[in-house]
């Protein structure tokens, strides 16, 4: 785990399935005077300070919290802390002005990564039995099932206000290994675990974790509703409506759907090679037309299955391939083929689109209704420290835990902008565990698909460039 300027790793606290957030359920009342270092941190709403952070003091200028919780603030002057007491609603409490902000230059709020802050108080804080500073940790440790310290004011429940009282819960640590199979977890993380009604909730992001007297992390975010232990929930898209993926199809082997794809010629729908390996086209065929996997608009035979001559299954590369229809598609306003991307482009940080009937849960049924998901594009670098395999011929996305592919999903478009730029390839199982998702990049394989094609159809594709938002991504690349 890497030091923060040499002293704090950034801190991350597992409890359950679900969209990513800060989230103390389950704790006890501290007693007066025990945490002197801990610190409410308010903003001024409707002529009060309401709170909204935790944090840590470490000297007599700066108090630590975490990225996410000042990021927000463009004035300083806007930001207060609050110390010297365990009560939110204390008329004692000391308050601070914060004076400057600054946010660790390597946050990105999206992969919580580098999620550590400090704040410069406008005056020197002054020191007694009920406030001093915490002291850092100086050296790297393994927490593993190692006994923790978190408190803070957070929300009683999930939708409830915050505790008025500070509270104190020990926590555990829990390995990287076991962690990484529910979330994306960095060695810059401490991952804890609780069990069921114990737990994070809002209001407690910065607030400090302590091993034995020394300040090892902050919290950082967690899954799912507060304190609720556990749990396997819905891989997290959203219902696509009607038209609005007319290029979408589902493969259908004896009438059974089992992979995606999407209509790029009248006579041609683009899908993954491992979707078709193995397989005769005389028993496969596509609908399209429809959201609804029990009501296409119209059904298509495949007349040849045209898999790129170099996919490898093993290491999941050229993982493209081609079905040449028996007949032309009917267009119509369910059913339009969608335009490939035709200069190369980094999509790391940029939003993308991927759509599915992909399995619910991963050990459910597919979903009946086609699901959307929007997913960011991640870095090439960190993604080839997940899969060994992982080249420049991939793209790479990663979501919030809880959010992403599954069974029944490969085969998909990738989209940017209304242009298809990949097709889902492989992830890591369980589905949507936190893990990033890889996706065949289709601008490599443009060669491939216009003689494909042109040798199949005996007409030119036409590739046309996407939009203006694709031309300035070539741009800035």
């Amino acid at each position: 785990m890497n030091a923060v300027a040499g002293f704090i790793i950034a801190y991350l606290a597992l409890t359950t399935c679900g969209l990513p957030h800060p989230q103390i359920v389950g704790g006890n009342d501290a007693l007066d005077g025990a945490y002197p270092y801990q610190v409410s941190l308010r903003n001024l709403t409707l002529d009060s300070l309401s709170h909204f952070c935790g944090g840590a003091i470490i000297s007599e200028h700066y108090i630590i919290t975490t990225a996410q919780c000042i990021n927000q603030f463009e004035n300083p002057y806007n930001v207060y802390a609050v110390i010297g007491s365990n009560y939110l609603n204390a008329t004692d409490a000391i308050v601070y002005q914060a004076k400057n902000l600054i946010v660790h230059a390597g946050f990105n709020n999206l992969l919580r990564v580098h999620d550590i802050g400090l704040i410069q108080v406008s005056s020197n804080i002054i020191f007694n039995k009920n406030v001093q500073p915490i002291a850092l940790s100086t050296t790297d440790r393994n927490f593993d099932d190692y006994p923790l310290l978190v408190t803070g004011w957070g929300d009683l429940w999930s939708s409830g206000l915050a505790f008025n009282r500070l509270q104190e819960i020990i926590v555990r640590g829990y390995s990287h290994e076991l962690c990484n199979r529910w979330a994306y977890v960095k060695e810059t993380h401490i991952c804890t675990f609780t069990t069921e009604n114990e737990g994070f909730c809002h209001g407690d992001a910065g607030s400090p974790l302590v091993a034995d007297g020394v300040l090892v992390g902050l919290m950082s975010y967690s899954y799912g509703p507060c304190g609720t232990g556990v749990d396997t929930q819905v891989v997290g898209g959203t219902n696509a409506s009607a038209g609005q993926y007319p290029y979408q199809v589902s493969l259908r082997q004896n009438g059974n759907h089992f992979c995606g794809g999407a209509i790029i010629h009248e006579k041609f729908v683009i899908t993954a090679a491992h979707c078709l390996s193995g397989k005769s086209p005389d028993n496969i065929s596509i609908d399209v037309g429809s959201i609804y996997l029990n009501n296409s608009e119209a059904r298509y035979l495949a007349h040849k299955l045209e898999i790129h001559p170099n996919y490898n299954e093993t290491l999941h590369i050229n993982d493209i391939a081609l079905i040449n229809l028996a007949s032309k598609i009917s267009f119509t306003n369910n059913t339009k083929l969608i335009n490939l991307i035709s200069y190369d482009c980094n999509f790391e940080g940029l939003e993308l689109n991927v759509t599915g009937w992909g399995r619910l849960q991963p050990d459910g049924l597919i979903s009946q209704q086609l699901q959307q998901l929007e997913v960011y594009g991640f870095s090439q670098k960190e993604c080839t420290e997940t899969y060994s395999n992982f080249s420049d011929n991939h793209i790479c996305t990663l979501n919030a835990y809880n959010q992403g592919l599954c069974n029944g999903d490969s085969g998909s478009a990738l989209t940017y902008e209304g242009d298809l730029v990949g097709i889902v390839s492989y992830g890591r199982q369980p589905c949507a565990s936190g893990y990033p998702d890889v996706f065949t990049r289709v601008y490599y394989y443009e060669e491939w698909i216009h003689k494909t094609i042109n040798a199949g159809s005996n007409q030119q594709l036409n590739i046309i460039l996407g939009s203006f938002m694709t031309y300035l991504c070539i741009l800035f690349m």
